[in-house]
């Protein structure tokens, strides 16, 4: 490395000076030359030829006067200064095994704790936890990708690290560089076995000095004026007559000035790929400032000349010449500062005072280029905010009020994670009037957590900026993979805009638990200046005060989604009071269970990777007045999700809806605000639930648990109930269960196939049935609604099948036949009469057949039966006319060829049967099981059985 001529004429009037910084350099010169920065692929050069400039730049900013008065003479402040420029990047050259070997502890014992309260290891723990929670733009902007997810890496392991853990513990070592190369001055390089030495044969207290020279290019100068007080007392301005203010002043402005294209190899350029954007940021502006020169009519400015490729880079540029120019004029007020009352003489000062550049004149310099030299975004004016609330929630002060809960139950939420079981939260929703003017106004008052200045100014009256979605908020709220800790609703950040469906105006008072005293002030939508004032006696929490109109509280009564309804949960408690002298009720509103509330019989749950909880009913108290089921996010209803109430079921396609089945009511606990809600949050996007495969998979098996544990009544077993000829299940209203001696099976093909052979029998009116004793065997019998004025075309129709080719038999009184088959009326078609044979004939009754053939059934065991009804019908079971499913069927069908499969299954009626035949049925639905076993016993009827039941006369 050279050291520039100036400042070696200056250092050899020290021989050990001279001796001890060339003997450093020659130790150092190998990291800087390798310049390979494992963890800093992308950056611009800090090697060499970067402590090379810096050193060349400072010779150009010192003043003659400076060098001849101060110092010429001064070989120490060099030698300090010479070492400190080439310790101030020198960490980011940290190798893999000396990165792990600093947060290890290796660095511990030389800690300066008057700027370091954490060790490395604490330090790195803690920005891990940062990056867990790291949002699109740091994940974009540092690793170069937003869809990155955090990977701790085993720094222990350098061949196990990949290039998106380069770039998350570069981004840690360039935050805390400065640091670095002061304990680097203190105890030496960090390597795998040991550290190199830094200076070795200099005084501890000057290499200190020379750690902190390195260390201030990070800090801010006067930061570092408590730490040399406390180290040197009344000599810190200058000890050991080393001039440290001075050339901190020097380090810092001298690397400033190293932003031209120099630092950056215009070919490599042209071959990288940059991932992060900040890397190749920093690259194009080295490039595109073409050179820097002083400013001939003033010696004093120095004048940059840049070609900033595009806008982005031109507003980066101009906000690097402005930071210059700021520290600039930091380091004259700082040189003033300290060294004001020396004679001039002895007043050390810089060449430059001013930065000027061709783009200052940016009208001018817009004229050379092909792009619009401005930073231009959008910016939303508040008349835009107006036209958007209205139609947003369809002028509804009922979404207004439901924005406000929400917003006011998350702050809850938030102070009760912070204080645990010491707090409870309560939100209270209060209209009322002033008697002295009968004006009416809206209030809700929360106990959360309460907002400050920094929440009000930038997410609150910020129309679009959602907290949760800061960094801020993660950090504090989020988990070691950023998920969230607590249950959050607020998503889009314009909750605001609601609350002025509910009035024109608002007035607001909170205060945030942490502070010393509240906010106040009062807005509305044409305001342009907001006047936040300070009180003293305001309560921790938010309260909001609207003033309404009668127009409001006519809309209120009027709401199809009254605003007492929209929040369901018990915590945090919610109460909502009318003051007001109005027609307007509030009613009880029945409550879902909680987070982490036990469930009861009627509630189910199913497990998501994506959500916190997600659970189901098909109680009817949780349906609306319509007996349509709802859907509630974080206790919230979400109204028109269950618009679609008809079941979906997939065409191969696309879902389709089944208006003869229903989803049940649905309430899911989202932390992380992964359910994918539209704007006004009164749906999801697209109408799809994102969980409904899990959702269809779950009600089967609950539809199965529960035909499983249904207590099943043989038709002909008379019961003071109802006979269940179906499953008392929403969806499997259109379900039909056929009835045989053995048991009982299921309408559907997995049943049917097993059983095709066997007869099914239809006794019209259905309830006939012979008894358990002289029923046919390998029969079932089809229950169809009990009907007791059967006319002559329904017996007709009967008669006539639909199916009548796929075979049938029937068996009718003689007296019946002859009715139908009287060839001078016109009863039943033709077909049916030239088609079907005579099978059978005795005293009384008839048996005839269609296309069926050999007879299954005996006469002789059923015929007293046609004494009391019209007549009996027989087909095959596999002829039974198929049931068309709907989504939850088809699951539900899913789940019955995986456990019923077999040949002849039939479902006992005796539970205890049902339990040794399915024995691994049970064991797999358990949990629905017990659900439906606890219903039972709660709602178990009394039954009074009295055997075979009276046979009624036959009709005519």
């Amino acid at each position: 490395m050279k050291i520039p001529i100036k400042f070696d004429e200056i250092l050899i009037r020290s021989q050990r000076l001279s001796g001890l910084v060339y003997t450093t350099i020659s130790v150092y010169d190998d990291i800087l030359k390798e310049n390979k920065l494992y963890f800093f692929e992308e950056y611009t050069d800090h090697g060499i030829r970067h402590v090379e400039s810096v050193l060349n730049s400072t010779i150009q900013i010192i003043p003659e006067e400076t060098f001849t008065n101060l110092l010429v003479k001064d070989p120490e402040s060099i030698s300090i200064y010479i070492l400190a420029t080439v310790l101030h990047d020198i960490g980011m050259h940290i190798t893999p095994e000396g990165f792990h070997s600093l947060i290890s502890g290796d660095f511990d014992d030389i800690r300066v704790k008057e700027f370091d309260k954490e060790t490395w290891k604490e330090l790195w723990e803690t920005y891990l936890d940062e990056a867990r929670k790291w949002g699109d733009i740091e994940k974009k902007n540092i690793i170069g990708n937003k869809f990155w997810r955090f990977e701790k890496p085993d720094t222990s392991r350098k061949d196990k690290l990949n290039g998106e853990h380069k770039k998350l513990i570069g981004e840690f070592i360039r935050r805390y560089h400065p640091r670095l190369a002061h304990e680097i001055a203190l105890k030496g390089f960090p390597t795998k076995e040991e550290q190199i030495p830094f200076a070795e044969r200099m005084e501890p207290a000057k290499t200190n000095i020379c750690g902190l020279i390195a260390r201030s290019h990070g800090l801010n100068i006067r930061n570092t004026f408590d730490y040399l007080k406390g180290k040197f007392g009344h000599t810190w301005i200058k000890p050991y007559n080393i001039e440290v203010v001075y050339l901190m002043v020097l380090l810092r402005t001298a690397d400033y000035f190293q932003f031209d294209s120099s630092r950056t190899p215009v070919h490599s350029i042209k071959l990288k790929t940059f991932n992060s954007p900040i890397s190749q940021t920093e690259h194009y502006k080295h490039l595109d400032v073409k050179y820097i020169q002083t400013f001939k009519k003033d010696p004093e400015t120095l004048f940059a000349h840049c070609e900033p490729r595009n806008s982005f880079i031109f507003i980066s540029l101009k906000k690097l010449l402005a930071d210059i120019q700021y520290e600039l004029d930091l380091s004259w007020a700082i040189l003033g500062e300290i060294y004001g009352k020396e004679t001039k003489k002895e007043q050390p000062g810089l060449i430059y005072r001013r930065i000027k550049s061709n783009l200052d004149d940016v009208k001018s310099f817009a004229k050379t280029v092909n792009y619009i030299p401005e930073s231009i975004g959008f910016n939303v004016s508040n008349e835009i905010s107006k036209l958007l609330v209205g139609p947003l929630y369809g002028n509804d002060p009922s979404f207004g009020i439901r924005e406000l809960v929400q917003n006011a139950t998350d702050a809850c939420r938030e102070r009760e994670y912070l204080e645990g079981d010491n707090y409870s939260g309560s939100v209270t929703v209060t209209l009322f009037s002033k008697n002295e003017s009968n004006s009416m106004f809206f209030s809700i008052e929360d106990n959360g957590i309460g907002m400050d200045i920094n929440v009000l100014k930038n997410y609150f009256l910020k129309i679009g900026s959602s907290l949760r979605n800061s960094s801020q908020w993660r950090k504090q709220y989020s988990d070691d993979v950023g998920n969230s800790k607590i249950q959050r609703s607020g998503k889009f950040g314009i909750g605001v805009l609601a609350a002025f469906l509910i009035g024109d105006e608002m007035q607001i008072e909170t205060r945030h638990k942490n502070a010393k005293y509240g906010l106040s002030f009062e807005t509305n939508l044409n305001t342009d200046h907001i006047e936040i004032q300070k009180k003293e006696n305001i309560a921790i929490g938010t309260k909001i005060t609207i003033p309404i109109s009668q127009k409001t509280i006519n809309h209120l009564y009027t709401s199809e989604y009254p605003f007492y309804r929209w929040y369901c949960l018990n915590t945090p408690k919610v109460i909502f009071i009318n003051k007001t002298k109005t027609i307007l009720d509030i009613e009880k509103k029945t409550l879902l269970p909680g987070i982490n509330e036990t469930l009861d019989y009627n509630w189910r749950e199913i497990s998501h990777n994506d959500y916190s909880r997600i659970i189901w009913t098909y109680d009817q108290k949780f349906n609306n007045e319509y007996g349509e089921s709802l859907f509630y996010l974080n206790g919230i209803l979400v109204p028109y999700q269950q618009s679609f109430s008809p079941n979906p079921y997939f065409n191969g396609n696309e879902y389709l809806y089944d208006a003869n089945n229903y989803l049940p009511t649905i309430s899911v606990h989202d932390f992380d605000g992964n359910l994918p809600l539209n704007l006004n949050r009164i749906g999801l996007i697209s109408n799809n639930i994102p969980f409904i495969h899990e959702l269809l998979k779950e009600i089967a098996k609950d539809a199965l648990a529960r035909i499983l544990t249904m207590e099943v009544i043989p038709p002909w077993v008379k019961t003071i109930s109802s006979h269940r000829y179906k499953p008392n299940h929403r969806t499997l209203l259109g379900i039909e269960l056929l009835f045989s001696n053995d048991g009982f099976i299921i309408n559907h093909e997995t049943f049917i196939k097993n059983n095709a052979e066997k007869s099914i029998l239809q006794f019209s009116p259905s309830n006939i049935f012979p008894t358990l004793e002289d029923s046919p065997p390998e029969s079932f019998f089809y229950q169809i609604h009990p009907s007791s004025n059967l006319t002559m075309s329904d017996i007709s129709r009967n008669i006539r099948l639909t199916n009548f080719n796929k075979g049938a038999k029937q068996f009718l009184s003689r007296e019946m036949y002859n009715k139908l088959f009287d060839s001078s009326k016109n009863r039943i078609s033709g077909i049916v009469k030239k088609n079907h044979q005579v099978e059978n004939i005795n005293d009384s009754n008839i048996e005839i057949s269609y296309n069926y053939s050999p007879s299954r059934t005996s006469l002789k065991n059923i015929e007293k039966y046609l004494e009391y009804c019209n007549y009996i019908l027989e087909m095959k079971l596999a002829d039974l006319a198929p049931f068309h499913a709907g989504a939850i069927e088809n699951d539900l069908y899913t789940q019955l060829y995986t456990y019923f499969d077999k040949p002849n299954i039939v479902i006992p009626y005796d539970i205890k049967k049902r339990k040794k035949m399915f024995k691994s049925v049970f064991e797999e639905l358990k949990y629905y099981i017990e659900k439906y076993e606890l219903e039972d016993k709660a709602e178990k009827p009394t039954r009074e059985y009295n055997g075979v039941i009276k046979l009624p006369k036959r009709l005519h």
